[in-house]
């Protein structure tokens, strides 16, 4: 995995008293603020910005082939865990 939004936060945290406009939740406007200060080579920042978004595309597509996930220990979870725990008992 890409070290995107590890870095983008390290420089948020190291320079953002002195940039104010590094305090963003969205990464990549973030990514922009880091270019416009010039923590970053602008082509650097280009760069981080495109594999950013190639990487939300393919992790919303991979979330949307895939089924819902159940939380542990609700009760479509624990139904089969306790056919397992009778089957091992007899």
């Amino acid at each position: 995995m890409l070290p995107i939004l590890p870095l983008t936060q390290a420089l948020q945290m190291r320079h953002g008293a002195r940039h104010p406009g590094l305090r963003r939740a969205n990464t990549l406007h973030a990514i922009r603020e880091i270019a416009a200060a010039e923590l970053l080579p602008a082509a650097d920042c280009a760069t981080l910005a495109e594999q950013y978004r190639v990487l939300r595309r393919s992790t919303i597509a991979s979330c949307r082939s895939e089924p819902p996930r159940q939380a542990p220990g609700s009760r479509v979870m624990r139904a089969p865990i306790e056919r397992r725990r009778s089957s091992i008992r007899s």
